[in-house]
């Protein structure tokens, strides 16, 4: 158990091991697609916008064709942009990795600090200039001698949501987009079903703040109120603020929602996110929606967190994984296909998900796959039956929110794959109910979407109800399938809707998506409680 000294400690060891472990291990052998050139410069700008600010721009091009070839700048080349606030030149993205790959594959890579981050000028507003700044980085590029007229938007989480941007920018040169792990509606990211996600999205205020990073290891997680908590830590973080006076939802948030304007994108979109990423739930729900319109819309659901860290780590918890791959080769097949014309091994079909427990790739034409079937499970006293119970039964606990259920504290909360723990302690405690099968007599397949519907009530004025899935091993190891949250208030759709203690409610309870085998012997597990702190 971490007391309270040790919070700060083990956040900066858990980051630590996350960058050096995970990140940057990730991009020193990415893909295996053969290089078309032998070497690549690097030229640097600062791109005006429309109001005169100057954003830090570096694009990698390439030189020295290896088949001997006229010169790629002599002749233009379709470029890829990604715009984000963690430092272009950075070891955190490594994009001076990134942008030799993509540049020795035969495109211009370009990649910008967004405003008021690192070099670029300006005040930065987390997401509110990214759509005119996205698009004016697009029109200062497809005007440059080195490229083709042909461009690609691409990135991750934040640049994931700036590749968003350029695409709802609606600028006549980009062709194709490649978001990954991010969403369009950040309060809904930030607020899952009204409950605050600290670790990660709070502690990514805390640590986003200013022009360059914040030493966010001095956060507390445990002090209150949550409020001032970035000033009592000495951060005085204004991303941190404004989630906090903007929360319940407001009209704050519609300046950079871009949930409708995603309709009127008309660009083949390559979208992708992790069984453990915490934008999963959006980019599935995105997919859908773009998928209604046109049919060059793909999805890749593979084994990851937000971080990606099963790429090198080869595990999620203790479940070892393989055959994982990496998003380069991935996103170069799908630019080939989209800027090049080219004919690609991928995409080749509109879903490609990975199985958990098969370590297989699989494909299909739609989310979930044809022939899923559902399947209910029932609690009982203290088992899960697929039989309706006869007799309905009554569980309790207390709560006590100084004494949380607290596997998360000291990790890193985009890494839970890499930092995933043995929940039979938790099954343990005395405010968590737990609720098993009887062991299994053949694998069982879970693959789609997961929905609880909990009955329950409370004494208190409001509280949070956590529905947890695990995957229970004949050895006792406990591993975390899926799991989802609401608070008791916002059980209506987030709406805000008073509760009367010890009146019985129905919450619907999302834990999003999976594609998980239980193998023959094993437990599935359900959990109730009212915490995870501090995820």
């Amino acid at each position: 158990m971490l007391s309270r000294r040790d919070v700060r400690w083990w956040g900066k060891q858990a980051y630590d091991e996350a960058l050096a472990r995970v990140v940057l291990p990730r991009y020193t052998a990415p893909g295996d697609i053969a290089p078309r050139y032998h070497r690549v410069h690097r030229l640097e700008a600062m791109v005006p916008m429309r109001d005169g600010v100057r954003l830090a721009t570096d694009v990698y091009l390439p030189y020295d064709p290896v088949d001997g070839g006229p010169q790629p700048t002599e002749t233009g080349l379709p470029a890829i942009v990604e715009r984000q606030p963690y430092g272009k030149r950075g070891a955190f993205l490594a994009m001076p990795t990134l942008g030799p790959y993509f540049a020795r594959r035969g495109y211009a890579f370009v990649v910008q600090d967004v405003r008021g981050r690192w070099a670029s000028e300006g005040d930065y507003d987390p997401f509110i200039h990214e759509v005119d700044d996205g698009y004016d980085t697009l029109e200062w590029v497809a005007q440059q001698p080195w490229c083709d007229g042909r461009i690609g938007a691409a990135g991750e989480s934040y640049f994931g949501y700036t590749t968003w941007a350029m695409a709802v920018g609606g600028h006549p040169a980009l062709r194709a987009a490649a978001p990954g792990e991010t969403a369009v509606d950040m309060y809904t990211a930030a607020f899952r079903n009204g409950a605050l996600c600290f670790n990660p999205f709070g502690i990514w205020a805390m640590w986003i703040n200013g022009r360059r990073f914040c030493n966010y290891y001095r956060v507390d997680p445990y002090k209150l109120p949550l409020q001032t908590l970035d000033d009592a830590c000495k951060l005085g973080s204004r991303p941190w603020k404004l989630l906090m006076e903007h929360f319940p939802k407001d009209d704050y948030w519609q300046l950079f929602d871009l949930t409708e304007r995603v309709k009127e994108v008309e660009i083949p979109v390559l979208q992708w996110s992790g069984w453990y990423d915490q934008f999963l739930d959006q980019t599935i729900k995105l997919w859908r929606e773009m998928r209604k319109r046109r049919e060059d819309q793909y999805l890749v659901l593979p084994p990851l967190d937000h971080l990606t860290s099963p790429e090198r780590t080869g595990r999620i918890g203790q479940t070892k994984v393989a055959n994982v791959g990496t998003f380069y080769d991935r996103d170069l097949r799908f630019f080939d296909k989209h800027l090049r014309g080219a004919e690609t091994e991928f995409p080749s079909a509109p879903v490609t998900y990975f199985t958990l427990g098969s370590d297989e790739w699989r494909t299909a034409d739609e989310w979930p796959p044809a022939g899923t079937r559902e399947f209910e499970l029932h609690l009982a006293a203290d088992t899960l039956s697929p039989a309706p119970v006869a007799e309905p039964a009554e569980r309790r606990y207390t709560y006590d929110p100084a004494d949380p259920v607290a596997p998360w504290v000291g990790t890193e909360g985009w890494a839970p794959a890499q930092y995933m723990r043995d929940r039979a302690e938790i099954g343990r405690r005395a405010d968590v109910l737990v609720f098993d099968s009887p062991p299994l007599a053949a694998d069982f397949e879970i693959t789609g979407p997961l929905r609880v519907a909990l009955f329950a009530a409370t004494s208190a004025e409001d509280t949070d109800f956590i529905a947890t899935l695990d995957d229970v091993h004949p050895g006792g190891y406990v591993h975390l399938v899926q799991q989802g949250i609401v608070r008791a208030r916002y059980r209506e759709e987030g709406r805000d809707e008073p509760v009367e203690p010890g009146s019985v409610l129905e919450y619907a309870i999302d834990l999003w998506h999976t594609s998980y085998i239980v193998k023959a012997g094993h437990r599935l597990r359900f959990e109730v409680s009212s915490s995870e702190f501090d995820r």
